[in-house]
Order: structure tokens, then C-alpha cells, then sequence
């Protein structure tokens, strides 16, 4: 993560209530740990899940990438208008 420090800035992702993600669409680029432990949604982050995210935003795309602490894999959320979809793990 320090390494990482180096390239993007550390961040925090918006939060609802306790341990839930809220709309992360005014996030910039960053990243960070996130808890959305108590949601069932995938709408702001992996329903269920807590670990480490990378966020990219540009002009043109938002891109971010949650890395499920406890190993229920990789997801990443393209768009804000989309769900989180898991793509490894």
C-alpha cells in the first residue's frame, strides 16, 4: 500500500451508516479500505464484503476495483450508474 501511495493518494469512500458504502460517484482517483459489511446491495460496493479498493476516474471513465479481504474475489464497478460485478478470485 505504500508503494501505492506513491502513485494515486489515499481515500475514503463515502459511508451511509455503519459498515455500508454510499454513492461513490464524487470520489476521485484513490484508494483505500472500505466496509460494506451490512449491505445487500451491489450498487456502491460488493454486497457483503470489506478489504481494499482502487478507484480511477478521468474525463471519459470511473473505474474501481474492491479486493475482497476475506477471499470472495475481485470485483470492479465501471460506471457509477452500474453494480459491482465480480471478476476473479
Amino acid at each position: 500500500m505504500r508503494a501505492l501511495g506513491a502513485i494515486v493518494g489515499n481515500t475514503k469512500l463515502p459511508m451511509a451508516g455503519s459498515n455500508i458504502v454510499d454513492d461513490i460517484s464524487n470520489v476521485g482517483t484513490g484508494f483505500g479500505y472500505y466496509n460494506n459489511t451490512f449491505s445487500s446491495s451491489n450498487q456502491n460496493a460488493p454486497a457483503r464484503t470489506l478489504g481494499t479498493f482502487l478507484r480511477f476516474v478521468t474525463n471519459y471513465s470511473q473505474t474501481t476495483l474492491f479486493f475482497d479481504k476475506n477471499g470472495g474475489g475481485v470485483f470492479v464497478k465501471k460506471t457509477d450508474d452500474s453494480e459491482c460485478v465480480r471478476i476473479g478470485g
